[in-house]
């Protein structure tokens, strides 16, 4: 189901450890400046997956464009909060960045806090290029109007147990509860 949006994540991953690795503290004052351009940077190119994302599952679930994936709506869901990261992503990213700048001006710029910079943020962009990917199917189904949907598991070993209780069950597509964790991998699919 996640085909697509799993070679963004590795494209995208990619692309956080070389912004990562050109990164050079010179001295302290340049953490905090170099820290926000780093999480600007790749914060910029994360959005633009998130549409591509977004694009690519909606298109190739619909001819319509009534809910067409844009910038604009891009950027007003990621100021939404999130109730499955419990989070806002705008504000995240900032704090993220803070966070960041702050380790390493405490370290002196140890590879253990570039690191650990890069996978916190390599995790927030996974989950949200798989939030992508669920919206933009929702709104195609709409588009289609689809007004239930099934809940999918990847039945597999990693299925927790409370997307095992949820397999199979019929929501109303508004009505659809948020997912139970992190790197949830359900999927829905139009009732029948």
């Amino acid at each position: 189901m996640y085909e697509y949006t799993d070679k963004v994540i590795e494209a995208l991953d990619k692309y956080i450890i070389r912004q990562f690795d050109k990164l050079n503290f010179t001295n302290e004052t340049t953490y905090i400046t170099s820290a926000k351009r780093l999480y600007k940077k790749i914060d910029k190119k994360a959005r633009e997956c998130f549409l591509d994302i977004a694009a690519y599952y909606y298109f190739e679930n619909t001819d319509s464009d009534k809910y067409e994936p844009t910038k604009d709506s891009i950027d007003k869901w990621l100021k939404e909060y999130n109730p499955v990261t419990t989070y806002q992503y705008d504000n995240e990213v900032e704090r993220k960045a803070a966070r960041y700048a702050e380790s390493m001006l405490a370290t002196n710029g140890a590879a253990k806090e570039k690191k650990i910079g890069m996978r916190y943020l390599s995790n927030m962009t996974t989950e949200y290029c798989l939030e992508a990917t669920d919206n933009a199917l929702i709104n195609a189904y709409k588009a289609n109007g689809v007004d239930k949907v099934i809940w999918v598991t990847e039945n597999d070993d990693r299925v927790c147990h409370i997307c095992i209780d949820r397999d199979g069950k019929e929501y109303d597509i508004d009505k659809i509860p948020p997912k139970p964790h992190l790197n949830c991998r359900c999927y829905y699919i139009p009732a029948k």
